[in-house]
């Protein structure tokens, strides 16, 4: 059977709000329940994600919504609105998505024209319209070594915002009005 995926919005959703903070309340659940199983005691310890075996499929089922993905600070999940949510593993770690807000917030036109506009910040957590990621491209793909050499030299010239050391790695670009942009820029 065909499932289809909502159409990708590119503007604000109001219900991205609540599902948020609902998304929020299922991470820390989850990640009680992580720490409790495995014997520690999630009011006394802080949650690590590279502490424990974490499935994309336990995930996803705690979550009840798609996860596209993970890092060290952030659970990237598909909304029902079709926007993308980048959810701090902690409190503590919200300021990675702070920190990206006002990244777009301080950048230079020529520079936002290089990076996934942010649609919100929720709580901590910041909401984007969802693009394809272009890790299916080969890494020496003549548009993306041009997105990059362009972004080194934005960067090296301490352009405003441009602060994304990561992009290297193809999974870090995505296709939005089409042209390349960045969508993960916290740093």
């Amino acid at each position: 059977m065909f499932t289809r995926h909502p159409v990708p919005s590119r503007r604000r959703n109001p219900e991205d709000r609540a599902v948020v903070r609902e998304l929020m309340g299922k991470l820390d659940d989850f990640k009680y329940a992580v720490m409790e199983s495995s014997g520690e005691d999630p009011e006394y310890t802080r949650f690590d994600m590279n502490d424990y075996p974490i499935n994309k499929y336990t995930l996803e089922s705690y979550l009840d919504t798609k996860v596209l993905g993970w890092g060290a600070t952030r659970v990237v999940v598909r909304l029902p609105s079709g926007n993308v949510a980048k959810l701090p593993w902690g409190d503590d770690e919200q300021e990675t998505n702070v920190r990206e807000w006002e990244n777009w917030q301080e950048a230079s036109p020529e520079v936002r024209r290089m990076l996934l506009p942010p649609l919100e910040l929720i709580d901590g957590v910041i909401v984007f319209p969802r693009v394809v990621t272009e890790d299916r491209r080969d890494y020496d793909d003549p548009d993306l070594v041009a997105a990059r050499e362009k972004w080194t030299k934005l960067w090296n010239a301490r352009a405003p915002g441009a602060n994304a050391s990561d992009f290297h790695r193809n999974s870090n670009w995505g296709t939005y009005e089409g042209r390349l942009v960045l969508i993960d820029y916290a740093d």
